[in-house]
């Protein structure tokens, strides 16, 4: 789920992987969100390790911020043993330098989330809380970007590695080329999981700038190539003066395309199993389509 920061994406994100959990499904909810709340939501304390929350559905949040060190620690060895002179000339403490880069964040994360998928192969269901919009764009054009520059620096390594051979007459493995490959597949395996298996939902209320940046999400992400599933009215009402922004959202969206659901604002704050069931008639709306 995405949407504009303040929407309800965290809480609804919960409110689904309970409604799948509760039909059966082993379900895993997995917080990207920068803001952490999940565990206010679940009413329990998460690690970034899956942990029952009740039957069928467990929950885990990734530490941003710890995972870009872990990330930085693994380039750090990959390229110690691929260029013995960089420790030589220490250039590894500049390394140092990179965690502060634009992007960083959003590869670490995505990089996580791929080593996560990789290892759920026993839940049914993931849902992804990510963060807002904008940030949640990037995470997704990620993948795709990220498959075909692969794609170009493996070709060109290929090139190298055919002159090298060429010229001292040896046959051997490249540790480059190898690297290249494995990250390669990684990438191509997450792209093509977005756009055949991925469901996208962008929640937002009935107020004209989270409306208005839930269409823009919408074309970026069709831009993309990835489906998005559903735009999710969150704490909507029939009042007059939302009236004008459900309009546009309907003349704006393809209905026969993407799913309009409308979650009503509860009397109390939704947070604790109990008080997310509360959601389930709303949100099986999802979950049946």
């Amino acid at each position: 789920m995405t949407g504009k920061g303040g929407t309800g994406k965290t809480t609804l994100s919960c409110a689904l992987g309970l409604a799948y959990a509760e039909l059966g499904y082993k379900t895993l909810v997995i917080s990207i969100d920068f803001a952490q709340n999940i565990d206010d939501v679940l009413g329990i304390k998460l690690q970034d390790k899956p942990r029952e929350v009740t039957r069928n559905l467990f929950a885990m949040r990734i530490d941003i911020d710890k995972e870009i060190d872990v990330y930085m620690n693994e380039v750090s060895k990959r390229l110690s043993s691929t260029f013995p002179q960089w420790s030589a000339y220490n250039l590894d403490k500049y390394l140092t330098i990179l965690k502060y880069m634009p992007g960083v964040e959003e590869h670490v994360i995505v990089s996580k989330l791929m080593n996560i998928l990789e290892q759920c192969e026993n839940f049914d269901i993931v849902v992804v809380d990510t963060p807002p919009t904008g940030v949640a764009a990037r995470l997704l054009a990620l993948p795709e970007a990220m498959r075909r520059w692969l794609e170009r620096l493996v070709e060109l390594r290929q090139e190298i590695v055919k002159l090298r051979q060429a010229l001292h007459k040896l046959e051997h493995e490249d540790p480059i080329l190898n690297t290249l490959r494995q990250d390669l597949e990684k990438y191509s395996k997450l792209s093509n999981l977005l756009k055949t298996s991925c469901k996208i939902s962008i929640v937002t209320t009935l107020e004209k700038l989270p409306v208005l940046e839930a269409l823009r999400i919408l074309k970026v992400l069709k831009e993309l190539g990835l489906r998005v599933h559903s735009i999710v009215l969150n704490k909507y009402s029939e009042s007059s003066g939302r009236k004008v922004v459900l309009d546009m959202i309907l003349r704006e969206v393809p209905s026969d395309d993407v799913k309009i659901v409308k979650i009503p604002e509860l009397e109390e704050e939704p947070q604790g199993i109990d008080k997310l069931s509360l959601l389930k008639p709303y949100v099986e709306n999802l979950v049946r389509t």
